[in-house]
């Protein structure tokens, strides 16, 4: 891949953490001071920069996929999203004709402190497949796709780990436990069959986008696998 070439380096010279509203401090706001040195050594004049951190910065989101009525399916599940509720009462450049309570997502959790390794994206891959969905799958049965995708680096430097597994029983599980809280009360899942995904792609049905990121990959990996069996 080509490196971007327009810039040497980015410095942070300063660094202002500003203090959190809760107790637990799960998100974080810095304030940054900011210098870019340039190809030819010059240095721009300083500028201020505002970002985001999370108690645990980077997530796994998984790619379940199994044969449900006889077609391959992947597995989507609801889950509430309260920040989306501060959409309402904002300036939106296009009017918005629905109230967004929860969307269908991927599964994902966030990687916690022990969670080091590829053997570690695995491994809360297996916890977070059971307390999400109520499928039991083997960490080793993971596959780690390649890359890690930044969500939104203009705020937040947080990355996406896209890992797929099989479920060979999709009838075989549990009630999910959630996380305990009411945000993931009675969450539903739903098998969806790849080609549907694809469409609901393509028609801006799917509104997450890495969900939309993960299923996309699916696809080409179906069809890539199609054409070279």
């Amino acid at each position: 891949m080509k490196k971007p070439g327009h810039v040497e380096k980015v410095t942070i010279t300063h660094r202002q953490d500003a203090p959190s509203l809760t107790e637990k401090k799960f998100l974080s706001l810095h304030h940054l001071r900011i210098q870019n040195t340039y190809l030819d050594g010059e240095v721009s004049r300083e500028y201020s920069y505002d970002a985001v951190l999370r108690k645990w910065i980077d997530a796994v989101v998984m790619l379940l996929v199994g044969r449900v009525d006889g077609r391959d399916c992947v597995c989507l599940r609801s889950c509430i999203r309260p920040p989306l509720l501060l959409r309402e009462g904002l300036h939106l450049p296009v009017p918005e004709n629905q109230r967004y309570d929860f969307l269908w997502e991927l599964p994902a959790g966030l990687l916690e402190q022990e969670d080091t390794g590829l053997d570690g994206i695995r491994s809360r891959a297996r916890a977070e497949a059971m307390e999400e969905t109520g499928y039991s799958v083997d960490a080793e049965s993971f596959e780690i796709l390649p890359g890690a995708s930044f969500v939104s680096p203009g705020v937040i430097p947080e990355r996406l780990w896209f890992v797929r597994a099989t479920i060979e029983d999709p009838s075989s599980r549990i009630v999910p436990r959630g996380d305990g809280s009411p945000v993931e009360e009675n969450a539903e899942i739903w098998w969806v069959p790849l080609v549907e995904a694809g469409r609901m792609c393509d028609s801006g049905e799917i509104e997450d986008m890495k969900t939309e990121l993960g299923l996309r990959r699916l696809l080409a990996r179906a069809i890539n696998r199609q054409e070279n069996p």
